[in-house]
C-alpha cells in the first residue's frame, strides 16, 4: 500500500485553445508572494503567453490594498515600462494582467486639493491617475466627477489601440486584476475565464432593476441593448425586476445589479460570464463590506467583474453600460467590452481574465511552409493559408513572432481607394466609393451621411447612426412594418485594383422593438383633503379611460397618493388587455425630495403600442410635468425598427508568402507564431505555431537539466548544464518564466543552479542562448519543468522475482522514504530514505524471506 497527501494546484478537463491574445498580455507578479507567483504561472500557461512576458516585480512588500501615486510609479508602472522596452515588446503589449499580491487601491492625499483623489491600480495603468479636480469638494471628494477622467475608448466600437489618447504601449493598457482571498480560489478565477472562450452561451444574461431608484440608474439603458442583441440574433438577455432578489438565479452568462448585498451560489455563471451590480464598494474587497464585492460574483463563477473601489456617488457614467454584454456578442474580450462600456472608470476595479471572449469567432489559419521542425537558413519562405470565421468577418493583418516576440507584419490589407459599397434600404439604392486612406470606420461614417441624404432619407423612412465600424439603422416611420423595410448590400472592385472593402447588413429586414413605450411624470406640490390625481388614457383605437383617485386624508402624502393611483391603473379592466397600460414605477425625484417620479410604460411591445396617449391632471397645488396630452414615444430610439449594417476589409481567404532573413535570429530552436486579425473593429485574433530550427553556423550548444522531470519538488534546486560546441564564448545567458534568470561569461560549458521556488509552482519552460566572441549566437532545445508542492495519493506495484521490487511514480528532487512492517497491527519502520532523480522510483528488500507490508512516505 502507498499514501501520502496532496493538494492538487489546478486542472481542466476541457483542452486548453492558445488564443492570439496571449502574445499581447503581460503578466505581473509579485516575487514576494509565491501565490502571486503560481497564478502568474497558471495564467500564463493557459493562455499562452510567452515566458518573457511574464514580469517578476520584486519591490513590492506593501499592503495588498493601498498604494499612494508615487509607490506605484516606483515600485509598478516603472518595472513593467522597463520589461517592456528592454524586452523588445512595445510592438505587442495591450494587456497588464496583475497576480495576487499587489494594492488594488492608488490614491494621492498631498498637495493641492485639487490634485487628490482615489483611483483603482487597474484605471491608472489604463489611462492614468485621475484626481478628483475639486477645490470646494463635495462630501466625500470622490463623489466629483473629473472632467479628466473620461474614457475616450467608452461607446466607440473602435480598437484600443486605434484611440489616439490610448495608443501609448507604455503608458496604456486593457488592465485586470486576478485575486483572491487564497491561491485557489485565484486559480478558479484564472479558470472562469480560459474555459469560457468560443461557448457562445444561451443561459440568460439578467438586467435587472428594483425599487432602489439609485441602483437602478442604468435601466433605461437595458432596452437599447437587449435591441441591439435581438438584432445580431442573440435573444438571451433579459430585463427584470430584483425586488426581493436574494439569491442570483442560475446559472446565468451575465448579471447587471441594482442591489447591494445579493447573495451569489456557486456555479450562478458559466464560464465566460461578466457580472456586476450598481452598488457603492463592489471594488472593495479585503475589507469589511457588506455590499456584494467582484469576488463574490467571481466565487460563483463570473470570470470578469468590476467594482468601485471607493464612494462614488450617483454617478452612473462610472458604471458599466448594459451595452458591455452587446459589445460582448460583437466578439470582443471581456475587458475590453468592460472598458468600452464605462465612461469614467477611474474609480473602478476591474477583475478577472481580461481575455475571455465567449462570442468570439476564430478564424483557420495553416502553415504551408516550412513543415514542422524544419531545418531553415538563408532566407526561408513562410507561406501562410487563412480561412476567415465568415465571409463580413474578412481577416486584414497577419503579424509574425518569432519565439514570441513580434517580428514583422506579413501583410495589411486596408480598404482599396475606388472599391464601392451599394446599399438597398426598401428597394432604394446608393452607393458609396471608398476615398484614399480610409479606415473601417470612416467608410461607416462616410456611407451614414450618404444614407441620411435629405432625398435619400425620403424615400427609404430611415435614419443612419455611425458607431466605429458599425451603422445603426432606424425606421422612422412608425406606419412601415418591420419586415417591410429590406436591407440589402453589395460590394464591388469599383476602380480598385482588389477588392478588401465589404458592407454587410445584420439581417435582411428590420426588426421590430421589444421595448415597451414609456412615458414619465413628475409630480409635485403639496397635498390637502379631496386633492385629486386623475389620468386619461386614448388607446390607440380611439376609445379613452379615465382613472382618478382623491386624497381624503389617508394617504397624506404624494408618494402614497400616486401610488394609489398606479393600483387603480392595474385594476381596471379596460386597462389590463394587450391595449392597455401598466404603472411601471414610482420613485422620488433624487433632484427633487418633495417630488414623486411616475413611469407608465405600453402592456405590449414595439412602436405602434406606443401611440397611446396620455393625459394627467390634478386640482389643488399639485403640479404635473410634462403637461397636455403625450404619446409613450419617450423612448423614441428604443422603439423604432432597426437594424445594423458592418463594414470589414480584408479578404476571406489569404494565401501569402513571407521571405523570412533567419540571420537575424540564433541558430537553434525556435517557435514561429502567426496571428490573424479580423478587419473589424473587434478584430479578433486566430493564432497557430510551429516549430522550426535554423542553421547558418557551425555552433551548437546542448542544455540538460538535472533531476529529470518533468515533475520537480518545490523544495528542489534544478542543477541546469549548458555545454557548448565551441570554446570561443563570451556567454551563456539561462532563461525561463520571466526572462532572463542567469548569465555566465566566458566559458562554454556552465552549470546553473536554480531554486524551483524561484520559478514557482507551475509548469516552466527553460533554453538558453549561447553567444560566441564573434557574435553568432544558438538557442538550445526549450526542457519543460513542472514545479508542483505536495501529492496525492498514488499506487504502488510490487513485483516478485527474488527480492520484491518496489515502483512508484515520484517527483524528482523529493526525498521518499521507504516503510515496512511485518504485521499491520505494528507501527510501520523507515527502512531506507531516496532521492528521487527522476519520476519513476524503484527500490529492492533486500531482506530474504520476510513477509512485511509496504508504504512510500514523501518527506518535505
Amino acid at each position: 500500500m502507498a499514501t501520502r497527501t496532496r493538494l492538487v494546484m489546478w486542472f481542466l478537463s476541457t483542452p486548453i485553445i492558445v488564443w492570439a491574445t496571449g502574445l499581447h498580455t503581460l503578466v505581473v507578479v509579485n516575487q514576494n508572494n509565491p501565490d502571486s507567483v503560481a497564478v502568474g504561472n497558471l495564467y500564463c500557461e493557459l493562455r499562452g503567453v510567452p515566458p518573457q512576458n511574464l514580469v517578476r516585480l520584486t519591490n513590492w512588500t506593501g499592503s495588498q490594498v493601498y498604494c499612494s501615486t508615487e509607490e506605484f510609479t516606483n515600485s509598478i508602472l516603472r518595472p513593467i515600462q522597463t520589461a517592456i522596452t528592454t524586452r523588445q515588446l512595445t510592438n505587442q503589449i495591450d494587456y497588464v494582467v496583475l497576480s495576487i499580491g499587489f494594492p488594488y487601491i492608488v490614491y494621492k492625499n498631498s498637495g493641492p486639493t485639487q490634485t487628490r483623489g482615489t483611483n483603482s491600480i487597474t484605471s491608472v495603468l489604463f489611462y492614468g491617475f485621475k484626481p478628483d479636480e475639486c477645490v470646494v469638494c463635495p462630501t466625500p471628494p470622490s463623489c466629483n466627477l473629473p472632467n479628466t477622467s473620461t474614457n475616450p475608448l467608452a461607446g466607440s466600437e473602435d480598437y484600443f489601440r486605434s484611440i489616439q489618447q490610448l495608443a501609448n504601449r507604455t503608458n496604456n493598457f486593457i488592465a485586470t486584476m486576478i485575486t483572491a482571498t487564497n491561491v485557489w480560489e485565484a486559480f478558479r478565477f484564472v479558470s472562469n475565464g480560459v474555459i469560457g472562450d468560443a461557448t457562445y452561451p444561451t443561459q440568460p444574461v439578467y438586467l435587472t432593476r428594483s425599487s432602489d431608484p439609485i441602483r437602478s440608474s442604468r435601466a433605461y439603458q437595458y432596452d437599447n441593448t437587449i435591441f441591439d442583441a435581438y438584432v445580431c440574433g442573440w435573444t438571451h438577455i433579459i430585463s427584470t425586476n430584483a425586488n426581493g432578489l436574494t439569491e442570483l438565479p442560475l446559472p446565468a452568462s451575465g448579471f447587471a445589479g441594482s442591489v447591494y448585498n445579493l447573495k451569489v451560489p456557486s456555479g450562478a455563471f458559466v464560464p465566460g460570464s461578466l457580472a456586476d451590480t450598481f452598488t457603492s464598494f463592489s471594488g472593495r474587497i479585503f475589507l469589511p463590506n457588506d455590499h456584494t464585492t467582484v469576488l463574490d460574483f467571481q466565487l460563483g463563477g463570473a470570470a470578469l467583474s468590476f467594482g468601485t473601489v471607493v464612494e462614488p456617488c450617483v454617478h452612473i457614467g462610472k458604471f458599466p453600460s448594459a451595452n458591455v454584454y452587446f459589445y460582448l456578442t460583437r466578439g470582443y474580450t471581456g475587458a475590453e467590452a468592460y472598458y468600452m462600456s464605462i465612461t469614467n472608470p477611474y474609480q473602478g476595479l476591474l477583475v478577472g481574465d481580461p481575455l475571455t471572449a465567449p462570442f468570439a469567432r476564430r478564424a483557420s489559419i495553416s502553415f504551408l511552409e516550412p513543415a514542422q521542425d524544419e531545418i531553415l537558413s538563408g532566407t526561408a519562405a513562410v507561406t501562410i493559408q487563412a480561412f476567415s470565421a465568415g465571409d463580413n468577418r474578412p481577416l486584414s493583418k497577419i503579424d509574425l513572432f518569432m519565439d514570441g516576440v513580434w517580428s514583422s507584419t506579413i501583410t495589411n490589407l486596408a480598404p482599396q481607394q475606388g472599391n464601392q459599397l451599394t446599399v438597398w434600404i426598401r428597394d432604394y439604392k446608393t452607393n458609396y466609393t471608398v476615398p484614399a486612406g480610409a479606415t473601417i470606420k470612416s467608410i461607416a461614417a462616410g456611407l451614414a451621411a450618404i444614407l441620411n441624404g435629405a432625398s435619400f432619407t425620403n424615400l427609404t423612412k430611415v435614419k443612419a447612426t455611425a458607431i466605429g465600424d458599425r451603422i445603426l439603422l432606424q425606421c422612422i416611420d412608425p406606419t412601415l412594418p418591420p419586415e417591410a423595410v429590406t436591407l440589402q448590400t453589395s460590394n464591388s472592385l469599383g476602380t480598385a485594383s482588389d477588392l478588401t472593402t465589404y458592407v454587410s447588413p445584420a439581417r435582411p429586414t428590420f426588426l421590430g422593438s421589444p421595448a415597451f413605450g414609456r412615458r414619465s411624470f413628475t409630480i409635485s406640490g403639496s397635498l390637502t383633503s379631496g386633492d385629486q390625481i386623475s389620468l386619461t388614457v386614448t388607446k390607440t383605437n380611439g376609445s379613452t379611460v379615465t382613472v382618478s383617485v382623491t386624497n381624503s386624508g389617508a394617504p397624506t402624502d404624494l408618494f402614497g397618493l400616486v401610488t394609489s393611483l398606479t393600483n387603480a391603473i392595474f385594476y381596471h379592466p379596460d386597462l389590463a388587455q394587450d391595449d392597455g397600460i401598466i404603472a411601471d414605477a414610482v420613485t422620488a425625484d433624487l433632484a427633487n425630495p418633495s417630488s414623486v417620479i411616475l413611469t407608465i410604460r405600453a402592456r405590449s411591445r414595439g412602436w405602434p403600442a406606443a401611440k397611446i396617449k396620455l393625459a394627467m391632471a390634478a386640482t389643488g397645488s399639485i403640479t404635473i410635468s410634462p403637461t397636455g396630452t403625450n404619446t409613450m414615444e419617450e423612448n423614441i430610439d428604443d422603439l423604432q425598427p432597426r437594424n445594423h449594417l458592418y463594414v470589414a476589409c480584408g479578404k476571406t481567404n489569404l494565401t501569402v508568402t513571407y521571405f523570412l532573413d533567419t540571420t537575424r535570429f540564433p541558430d537553434g530552436y525556435h517557435t514561429l507564431s502567426v496571428v490573424a486579425y479580423e478587419g473589424t473593429s473587434p478584430r479578433t485574433p486566430t493564432r497557430v505555431d510551429i516549430p522550426v530550427q535554423i542553421r547558418n553556423t557551425s555552433v551548437t550548444a546542448a542544455l540538460a537539466v538535472l533531476p529529470e522531470g518533468p515533475n520537480i519538488a518545490l523544495e528542489t534546486t534544478l542543477q541546469i548544464t549548458v555545454t557548448a560546441n565551441s570554446a570561443q564564448i563570451s556567454k551563456i545567458e539561462l532563461f525561463s518564466s520571466g526572462g532572463l534568470i542567469e548569465m555566465a561569461t566566458n566559458c562554454s560549458t556552465s552549470t546553473f543552479y536554480i531554486s524551483a521556488q524561484y520559478l514557482g509552482l507551475g509548469w516552466h519552460p527553460l533554453y538558453a542562448i549561447v553567444t560566441t566572441t564573434d557574435g553568432k549566437k544558438y538557442r538550445t532545445e526549450t526542457k519543460r519543468v513542472h514545479v508542483v508542492d505536495s501529492e496525492s495519493p498514488f499506487p504502488l506495484s510490487i513485483a516478485f522475482s527474488q527480492m520484491p521490487f518496489l515502483t512508484w511514480q515520484a517527483i524528482s528532487g523529493r526525498i521518499y522514504q521507504v516503510l515496512a512492517t511485518e504485521s499491520l497491527t505494528n507501527t510501520f519502520q523507515v527502512l531506507q530514505e531516496l532521492i528521487a532523480t527522476n519520476n519513476t522510483m524503484h527500490w529492492t528488500d533486500m531482506s530474504p524471506n520476510i513477509t512485511r507490508f509496504y508504504r512510500i512516505r514523501s518527506v518535505k
